[in-house]
C-alpha cells in the first residue's frame, strides 16, 4: 500500500484511502513519565510574574551545566513538520550554548528504521545500535559524534536530541537503563500545517500558492503530517490506517511536555520551568519568528474555499484533528502539571477540533 506523507500530499505522488476512527478513548489512562509536581508564580516589579518552582515541578535539567540531585536524563525533541520546529531548535541550542547543556540536532531520518544495528569492525565484533539520521549541529556533545548514523551510545549522554525523529528514539537510550527518557514535542492545528506547508515554496506566489492548495484538495487524499513521528513501529503501522493513529495517540500520551503553536505564550512559559526553573536564560524563551510569511496569511487561503472545498478537507484532515486533539489535552495536562496551582495560564479546557474549524466558507 503506498503510504502518504504531507509533502506527498503537497506534491500529489500517492493516493490511499484511511479508516475514520474516533481517539478520544485510545489510552485515556496510559501512565505518562511525569517528573512533574508544583509551581508557585509571584509578582515582579519587572516583568510582572515570576516562577518560582520547586525542584521536583522541573525535567532535572538546569541552567549553568548542573542538574538536580539524581536527576540523569536524555530529553528528545521530536520536531512535527510544520510546527514552530526551527523555532524550538533555535530555543533548544540557545540554551545549551548560554546554559553549558549539551545539543544534537538529527535531520533527513529513515523513519522506515530509525534504529540500525551496525558492527563496529571488519572482524563481527558485536552489533552496536545507530540512528539513522544525519547530525545537522551539535552544541557541547560529551562524545564525538558522526555525521550520518550516530551511534546510540554516542547520543545517550547528549541533554537534549531534536529533529524529524519518531518516538522509536526511546529504544536508542534503552542501552543505558540508569538514565531516563523523557519526550517533548510542539502541535499545530492541522489545517494550518497543511497549508503552512505548501505556503513555504521558496517562489510560489500567493495565486501559485492557491492553486497548488486547490490542485490536492481536488484529489482528496487524506493527510498524514503528526502521526508519522508518533509512531514507533514502521513495519506495523507505517500504512498510517486508524491503528496506527491509536498507537501514535498512546505514545503521545506518555509525553512529559507537549506544546501547542496555537499556545506558543504558555508553552514557552512550561519550558521555562521545566528546563531553567531558577530564571537564569531569560534571552531562552523568547522565541523568534524563523520563518516569516510571504505577506499571505492561511486564513485567506481557506477564506477563498468554497464549502464543497471545505467539506474535503474536513475528511481530508479527520485523522490529524483527532490526533490533535489529544495534543491539546495532553497540553492541557501537562501545562497543569508544570505550572500547579498557576494553571489559569494554560486556559480552559480545549474542546475537540471540529469540522467547523476549516469550514468558514459560507
Amino acid at each position: 500500500m503506498c503510504r502518504l506523507t504531507l509533502l506527498a500530499v503537497l506534491l500529489g505522488l500517492c493516493s490511499r484511502t484511511c479508516e475514520a476512527f474516533d481517539l478520544a478513548d485510545v489510552g485515556a489512562d496510559a501512565e505518562t513519565d511525569f517528573n512533574l509536581t508544583q509551581a508557585l508564580l509571584d509578582q515582579s516589579s519587572n516583568d510582572g510574574r515570576r516562577l518560582r518552582i520547586q525542584q521536583s515541578a522541573s525535567s532535572g535539567l538546569r541552567c549553568g551545566g548542573h542538574s538536580a540531585q539524581g536527576a540523569d536524563v536524555s530529553i528528545v525533541f521530536v520536531h512535527i513538520f510544520k510546527a514552530a520546529g526551527s523555532t524550538m531548535r533555535s530555543i533548544m541550542r540557545t540554551y545549551a550554548t548560554e546554559c553549558g547543556r549539551s545539543w544534537a540536532c538529527l535531520i533527513h531520518c529513515d523513519k522506515q528504521d530509525m534504529v540500525a544495528n551496525v558492527r563496529t569492525d571488519k572482524i563481527n565484533n558485536p552489533v552496536r545500535k545507530a540512528v539513522n539520521c544525519q547530525v545537522k549541529d551539535t552544541i557541547n556533545a560529551p562524545n564525538q559524534i558522526s555525521d550520518r548514523m550516530p551511534l546510540a551510545s554516542s547520543l545517550s549522554g547528549v541533554d537534549i536530541v531534536g529533529g524529524h525523529t519518531t518516538f522509536d528514539m526511546k529504544f536508542v537510550f534503552s542501552s543505558v537503563p540508569s538514565r531516563r527518557t523523557l519526550f517533548i514535542t510542539v502541535m499545530r492545528l492541522p489545517i494550518v500545517s497543511l497549508v503552512s506547508g505548501i505556503r513555504c515554496n521558496p517562489v510560489w506566489s500567493q495565486q501559485e500558492t492557491e492553486a497548488a492548495f486547490r490542485r490536492n484538495i481536488s484529489k482528496g487524499e487524506p493527510v498524514v503530517n503528526a502521526v508519522q513521528y508518533l509512531v514507533n513501529d514502521y513495519a506495523t503501522f507505517g500504512d498510517y490506517t486508524s491503528a496506527a493513529y491509536a498507537q501514535a495517540a498512546a505514545n503521545l500520551r506518555r509525553f512529559s511536555l507537549v506544546g501547542l503553536v496555537e499556545r506558543m505564550d504558555a508553552t514557552m512559559l512550561m519550558l521555562q520551568v521545566w528546563l531553567d526553573p531558577d530564571e537564569r536564560c531569560r534571552k531562552c524563551w523568547v522565541p523568534e519568528k524563523r520563518n516569516p510569511s510571504k505577506g499571505f496569511k492561511p486564513e485567506e487561503l481557506l477564506e477563498s474555499l468554497s464549502a464543497e472545498e471545505h467539506t474535503t478537507l474536513d475528511r481530508m484532515l479527520s485523522n490529524e484533528n483527532a490526533l490533535y486533539d489529544v495534543g491539546q489535552e495532553m497540553f492541557h495536562s501537562t501545562c497543569h502539571s508544570i505550572l500547579d496551582s498557576h494553571g489559569d495560564v494554560c486556559g480552559p479546557t480545549p474542546s475537540k477540533t471540529s469540522p467547523a474549524v476549516t469550514s468558514s466558507a459560507p
